[in-house]
């Protein structure tokens, strides 16, 4: 697996995250992103189908797509059931 973007410096604290199936059910923060150092500008979805299964699960999925359209600008990875590239829906 590639070295991840860390979410760390795209989100802050909320405390509905503490609910999110990413989080309660320990996913690997990997399956999530599409971007780093050796893939800056052609994002693959690799764990596409891994990560969207947590989503699918999730209890705050809605809340997380929400904060990452107001929140998380030009991000490339899975968030709140969606696919983005560059801070963008790109679709399921």
């Amino acid at each position: 697996m590639r070295k991840p973007r860390s979410f760390d410096t795209l989100i802050t604290h909320e405390g509905w995250m503490e609910n999110a199936a990413c989080v309660t059910l320990r996913a690997n923060p990997v399956i999530f992103d599409t971007v780093d150092d050796t893939n800056p500008t052609n994002p693959e979805f690799p764990y596409a189908k891994e990560a969207l299964a947590f989503c699918h699960r999730c209890e705050v999925r809605t809340r997380c797509l929400g904060y990452a359209l107001e929140h998380m600008k030009g991000y490339t990875g899975i968030v709140g059931g969606m696919k983005f590239l560059n801070g963008r829906p790109k679709g399921k």
